[in-house]
């Protein structure tokens, strides 16, 4: 199996990204900017025990496509 082709396409993206919803440095808007300013294709915020709501993000211009997650942790009572 050849896990990279030049006839299959190459995607950039990150699956677990924290914002200030939790303990990120960056706001969820600033986050998806620098992101898609970065020349990422997919983007998961996965801020700890909440979902951003990622209709009411006003830099996201569908690039990056967003994957709403969340981190849940497995010690909550």
């Amino acid at each position: 199996m050849r896990l990279f082709s030049a006839s299959r396409p190459f995607y950039r993206a990150n699956f677990h990204c924290h914002t200030t919803e939790s303990d990120g440095r960056l706001d969820p808007d600033s986050a998806v900017r620098f992101y898609g300013d970065s020349g990422y294709d997919i983007l998961s915020i996965t801020d700890h025990r909440t979902v951003t709501d990622i209709g009411s993000l006003q830099s996201w211009n569908e690039r990056p496509l967003l994957i709403p997650g969340i981190e849940i942790d497995y010690r909550l009572p």
